[in-house]
């Protein structure tokens, strides 16, 4: 795991701890510089998922005009991010006016002889123009019809097919990191289990490349990837677990961050639950989870296993914020006092961050002897620059954080309708004022004051806006 400082627990309170700080330059994508001003912010953008199952981007503008689709074939892809409520299939470029997204090909998405899940990767502006296919995605010979780099990708075995997934940006806009499931007998014979490989494809040439394959078996979330570090992140949500004899309770969570070195294996790997990577790559925040007595990982890739926490009782750990060292180490910089599972989302780059806490009750049991469950819904504010965790809003209940703006004065958030249950709440989308937030104003007020910008989802979600993509200027 590499080394370990002493930190301290906090309670929204000071922090005693090392100074923290950011600070990363994001280039413009398909350009070789940064901008020195960031445009203003326009609107946001949110996948919107049809009765008949299609899928399509839009943009909601900030300004009162109408929505306005930025792609019409209804063929885009729209799937759960693995350890999120949040739909992947696209992405918003470092600087806001790119998009990125999956899409099914006409001729070929009912063939059972290619690729699965998305086979062209394209972009497109925020203002709706400019859009082109960077890459496709095959397992037959390339055909005429297809006048994009084509990328051929192996069968995994008989009767199965590669599937596309998850796909980021950048962090220099320069190119996009997308993962590849291939389905494979686990070893350990759990199961069938998923190893990802991860690819990376440079938007302006379509050059494409494998990076690297997840050393964990599980469906994979990016989280990050920095070419001039050579450097990816990524979720596996595990699978193919085997709880030992002398588990006591196991909350299911058998998740791990991975951060690795293209072309040189595993830099570190961390279990964790909902974890999230600030867009510097500095800083990984990870939830509350149950640490069982023991468990059993199925071997990967290339043999062998892992037994985590052998011994003892099992325990309910804090949230943590570790730092990313230079030398590839993480060091735990802050402990949040209780345990809860938080929905965490950066300002910008990632100075700031702002946490949802939600009480941590796995499947319905009860706490576990002697460990402070936090009871309470609220915002909490996360100041690198003067070392503080605040309270920025003591009662959330009716609202969910979907994310905050990139100058940190406004809040996009979910807030459940007057006619919403506690237990099933169907959120609207309305961006706030942070100030308004802070005074504790009831969600009525909220719904007077800020700019609804998408109506009743129409369904449940345990947290965030699972339609929303991104920012875009």
């Amino acid at each position: 795991m590499g080394r370990l400082k002493v930190f301290h627990c906090i309670r929204h309170g000071l922090l005693l701890a090392a100074s923290l700080g950011w600070g990363l330059g994001l280039a413009a994508p398909l350009a070789g510089q940064a901008s020195k001003r960031p445009a203003p912010v326009k609107g946001v953008a949110l996948l919107e998922v049809g009765q008949d199952a299609s899928v399509d981007l839009w943009v909601r503008p900030l300004d009162g005009r109408a929505a306005r689709r930025l792609t019409r074939s209804g063929r885009l892809t729209a799937f759960l991010r693995p350890g999120t409520q949040s739909l992947g299939g696209a992405a918003v470029s470092p600087d806001g006016r790119w998009l990125a997204y999956g899409e099914r090909a006409a001729s070929r998405e009912s063939s059972g002889d290619d690729v699965a899940g998305w086979q062209s990767l394209k972009v497109v502006r925020s203002n709706g123009t400019g859009t082109r296919t960077v890459l496709e995605l095959g397992m037959a010979a390339p055909d005429n019809s297809r006048t994009a780099p084509v990328l051929q990708l192996p069968r995994p075995g008989k009767d199965k097919r590669p599937w596309t997934g998850d796909l980021i940006w950048s962090a220099d806009g320069q190119h996009l990191a997308f993962a590849v499931t291939e389905w494979t007998p686990d070893p350990a014979g759990v199961g069938n289990c998923t190893y990802a490989s991860i690819y990376s494809v440079e938007v302006a040439s379509g050059r494409a490349r494998e990076l690297l394959r997840s050393p964990r078996p599980g469906p994979v979330r990016l989280l990050g990837w920095w070419p001039d570090r050579k450097e990816v992140a990524l979720f596996a949500d595990e699978c193919g677990h085997r709880p030992a004899p002398d588990v006591i309770r196991d909350d299911g969570i058998h998740g791990h961050v991975v951060i690795a070195k293209v072309n040189g294996g595993p830099l570190l790997q961390q279990r964790a639950l909902a974890p999230s990577q600030s867009p510097d790559g500095q800083w990984l925040f990870v939830s509350s989870f149950v640490e069982p007595a023991s468990v059993v990982l199925s071997p990967g890739p290339a043999g062998g296993g892992s037994l985590i926490r052998p011994g003892g009782g099992p325990r309910l750990t804090s949230p943590i914020l570790f730092r990313h060292l230079p030398t590839g180490e993480l060091e735990p910089t802050l402990k949040l006092a209780g345990a809860f599972r938080a929905n965490l989302r950066w300002v910008n780059a990632g100075a700031i961050a702002i946490i949802e806490t939600l009480p941590h009750v796995p499947f319905g049991q009860p706490p576990i002897a002697d460990e402070v469950v936090n009871s309470t819904h609220e915002f909490l504010r996360l100041d690198s620059s003067t070392g503080t965790v605040r309270t920025l809003r003591k009662e959330a209940t009716d609202l969910t954080l979907v994310d905050a703006s990139p100058d940190g004065a406004h809040m996009l958030v979910g807030i459940a309708p007057a006619r919403a249950t506690a237990t099933s709440p169907a959120y609207e989308l309305y961006r706030v004022r942070v100030s308004d937030l802070e005074k504790n104003l009831p969600p009525g007020v909220l719904r007077l004051r800020g700019q609804r910008l998408r109506g009743d989802q129409g369904y449940v979600a345990a947290w965030g806006y699972p339609e929303y993509v991104g920012w875009i200027r």
